[in-house]
C-alpha cells in the first residue's frame, strides 16, 4: 500500500511497467508504468477473507460433526468433530469418498442417500446407524442440505451429524418402564381363579415385557410351612 497524506491512509495500487532498451544496453533507459487503484477490491478481499475465518472458526467449535463433498461425492473439508468421530486424520478424509473411510455396507446407504440428494436438490434429515472411531455402532441424525455457486449450479453438500444413541436408549428405557408399570397394574386387577390362575397370569406379563423365550416362578405355601423347634434346629447341627 501507498500512504496517501490527504485522506490519513493508505491506497492499494496495482503497478504495471514495462521496460524500454537502448541498443546492446542491458539496463533499461526509460520505463513505462501505469498505477490502478485496487484499494476498494482490496478491502473487499480483505471483507471476504474475514467472513471465511469467522465461518471456518465457527464450524470447528461447533461439537457436531461437519463435513461438505463436491458433487462426486469427495470429501472437500470437515471440522475436528468430524475427524474425531470418524478417528482419521482430516489429509486421510479430504480427497476421499465415503467409501475410503466407512464399510462397504454402510458406505453404499450413504452414498445411494447422496445420489438422491443430488438429483432431488433439497434439503435431507433422516436417521441412521454407523459405526464410529471405536467400531461402535451409533444412532445418528443426518441433516444434508446442497450447495449451490452464484450461477445456481449444484456443486456439493454439506452435511451435519447429530449422535441420538444415548437419547434413543433412554426413549426405550422410559418405555420399558412404562410397560412394566402397566403390567403390574394388570396383575394387581386381576381376578384369578386361584393362586396357579395369578402366577400364571403373572409370568405371561412377565416374559411378555422382558421379550424372553422362557420363564418359571416358584410357590410354595407358607401356610403349610411350618418353623422346627429349637430342639429340632439343634439336632440338625449335630453330626450323624
Amino acid at each position: 500500500g501507498v500512504f496517501h497524506p490527504k485522506i490519513n491512509n493508505y491506497k492499494w495500487l496495482l503497478v504495471n511497467a514495462t521496460p524500454e532498451f537502448d541498443g546492446n544496453n542491458d539496463m533499461p533507459y526509460r520505463v513505462y508504468a501505469t498505477f490502478t487503484d485496487i484499494t476498494e477490491r482490496k478491502i473487499y478481499e480483505e471483507k471476504i477473507k474475514e467472513q471465511k475465518d469467522f465461518l471456518e472458526t465457527l464450524m470447528q467449535t461447533i461439537p457436531n460433526p461437519i463435513f461438505y463433498k463436491d458433487k462426486n461425492g469427495v470429501y472437500t473439508g470437515c471440522n475436528k468433530a468430524f475427524v474425531d468421530f470418524i478417528g482419521q486424520p482430516v489429509e486421510n478424509i479430504v480427497g476421499k469418498s465415503v467409501f475410503d473411510i466407512a464399510p462397504t455396507e454402510l458406505a453404499s446407504k450413504y452414498h445411494e442417500r447422496d445420489l438422491e440428494l443430488f438429483e432431488n436438490k433439497k434439503r435431507q434429515k433422516y436417521e441412521c446407524m454407523v459405526k464410529n472411531s471405536n467400531d461402535a455402532e451409533r444412532d445418528v441424525i443426518f441433516d444434508k442440505a446442497p450447495l449451490f455457486d452464484t450461477s445456481g449450479t449444484l456443486t456439493g453438500i454439506i452435511g451435519v451429524i447429530t449422535d441420538i444413541t444415548d437419547r434413543k436408549r433412554a426413549e426405550n428405557e422410559i418405555i420399558q418402564n412404562s410397560e412394566r408399570l402397566k403390567a403390574i397394574l394388570r396383575i394387581f386387577e386381576y381376578k384369578p381363579e386361584s393362586v396357579t390362575d395369578l402366577l400364571d397370569f403373572a409370568l405371561h406379563e412377565a416374559i411378555a415385557i422382558t421379550s424372553s423365550k422362557y420363564g418359571f416362578i416358584h410357590h410354595y405355601d407358607c401356610l403349610l410351612y411350618t418353623s422346627p423347634s429349637p430342639r429340632d434346629r439343634t439336632r440338625s447341627r449335630m453330626p450323624s
